[in-house]
């Protein structure tokens, strides 16, 4: 009797250490987080080390973010902007490093694509109306003039998966087109402004959804719908507090 109460309490004093140990290791990576490139500073769940929940690059000649080699134009409570400047002859597998763990183009992007295998249901630019603009195109000559610009966007969801929000890397390989002209998306933070952005691409940002939201008081949760009906999150603060609005964050307080 005396043996079996022994054993059942080395059991959970084991289990007390696991959780503790655990609770620790968590605590620890969060601190070591990099959260600054140069003089830029990103809330969690960003960072640029391995510790961070969604880690970007930080380039150390000139301190810009990047994911891959794309420039990261602006980080904010909803989305990701990516830089895209005009280009023809470039690959779509340009923009394969923007499918990740915990982000990917939205369904809010209209993708302006050349040499397309099929007739794609959306607009058609002739590439000479971009020449000569005050937009500069690099590696266009006069053979590319005479290509279209097509558009892949919402057109080209598929019926059955019109609850995600997201592209999935083979929703994009799937599109039948061989070069990425540029990309026009729409920052619905400012409607009141000017949404529309030409040579940019929106990309939604998660982090996995695991039973409720993860999200501190005084803020929203707001759920992102992928693909294979599953689901992730990412808070917001409510109006007058600032923060990151994440439990395991900052939280948010009043500004």
């Amino acid at each position: 009797m005396f043996y079996h109460h022994k054993s059942n309490l080395s059991i959970i004093i084991i289990i007390i250490i696991t959780i503790f140990v655990t609770v620790i290791t968590a605590d620890q990576n969060k601190r070591n987080c990099n959260r600054r490139c140069g003089k830029q500073f990103v809330k969690y769940p960003f960072g640029f080390s391995d510790d961070c929940e969604i880690k970007l690059n930080c380039n150390s000649s000139n301190k810009e973010l990047k994911i891959g080699e794309l420039k990261v134009q602006e980080v904010n409570s909803d989305s990701i902007f990516i830089s895209l400047p005009a280009k023809c002859n470039r690959s779509t597998s340009f923009i394969d490093p923007l499918f990740g763990k915990n982000f990917a183009p939205t369904w809010n992007n209209t993708f302006l694509v050349q040499k397309c295998n099929s007739n794609l249901s959306g607009c058609v630019i002739p590439t000479s109306s971009f020449i000569g603009t005050n937009i500069d195109v690099e590696g266009c000559d006069d053979k590319t003039r005479s290509d279209n610009i097509t558009c892949f966007s919402q057109l080209q969801r598929q019926r059955t998966r019109e609850h995600e929000d997201v592209l999935t890397v083979n929703d994009w390989n799937r599109n039948g087109c061989k070069f990425l002209f540029s990309a026009i998306a729409v920052d619905t933070s400012k409607i009141k402004e000017v949404p529309i952005q030409f040579q940019v691409v929106e990309l939604g940002w998660w982090l996995q959804l695991e039973g409720t939201c993860g999200c501190s008081n005084d803020s929203s949760c707001t759920v992102v719908h992928l693909h294979g009906d599953k689901q992730g999150f990412r808070c917001r603060c409510h109006e007058g507090f600032v923060g990151d609005g994440f439990v395991k964050g900052s939280g948010c307080r009043r500004g």
